[in-house]
């Protein structure tokens, strides 16, 4: 009996790995879906100080048109929102796997030519377990600069991450979080165009009939953007003026 047990839990491990190398394998030639045709009739979604435009979402197996799990795009001042809808991994009961995965990306450009000096991010669900289920969400991140005082960079600036939740440690129930602040003042002071990405995998894993496993991201507080206050920039450019000034004095 024992024995029988443990060589589930090894062909459920072994599925469980090859879920995660599918999903990030497939995500690539995915179908895609642009929430600025559909939503917004191929027009920027426009901010106070940033527009977003190429929002596009990937997921699905090659070949095969993508799921709109996030719908209904809105900004609110310097941040975009969107509405996560079934987007969850459930086994109830087992035995069973399952791994739900979704990439979205835009670009955000600055308007006035302010510059972009952070990317807020915060997305949250909830999760429940039952005997041996086993419940985990997994954020990936990037950006890339691709302006900086609205002049295209000689080489590309880039940086990535990634963010982990499961139950393995937790209670059975409750509510998962996970996000990002992401400085680009201080990676590229000036950076006025941004192409930014994340990729979300939610996977419940249930190795028997006893057990059950749910896990469901139900809340994008969105994307939100950082720019100087008119009166920073001002100060900035006075500073840099007195530099110039002291400079030519010289």
């Amino acid at each position: 009996m024992m024995q029988t047990l443990m060589k589930k839990h090894s062909i459920l491990r072994a599925l469980l790995s090859l879920a995660a190398v599918v999903a990030v394998s497939s995500v690539g030639s995915a179908g895609t879906i642009n929430l600025n045709d559909v939503y917004n009739g191929g027009n920027p979604f426009m901010g106070n100080n940033v527009m977003f435009t190429d929002t596009v979402e990937t997921n699905g197996n090659p070949g095969d048109p993508a799921t709109n799990f996030y719908q209904d795009p809105i900004v609110l001042g310097d941040t975009l929102t969107v509405n996560p809808v079934n987007f969850r991994a459930e086994v109830t009961p087992g035995p069973g796997l399952v791994a739900v995965d979704s990439q979205l990306e835009t670009v955000i450009m600055s308007k006035n030519g302010t510059p972009i000096t952070m990317i807020n991010f915060k997305e949250l669900g909830d999760f429940d377990k039952l005997g041996n289920g086993f419940a985990k969400a997994e954020l990936n991140y990037f950006f890339e600069i691709l302006e900086v005082n609205g002049a295209p960079v000689g080489s590309p600036i880039t940086g990535n991450g990634t963010q982990l939740f499961d139950t393995s440690a937790g209670p059975n129930s409750g509510i998962w979080d996970l996000g990002f602040d992401l400085d680009l003042g201080a990676v590229a002071p000036g950076a006025t165009k941004v192409r930014f990405e994340f990729d979300n995998r939610l996977i419940a894993q249930a190795p028997d009939a006893l057990s059950l496993a749910f896990i469901a991201k139900k809340q994008i507080p969105g994307i939100r953007i950082t720019v100087p206050e008119p009166s920073s920039v001002f100060g900035m450019l006075v500073g840099l003026g007195l530099m110039l000034v002291r400079r030519g004095r010289k």
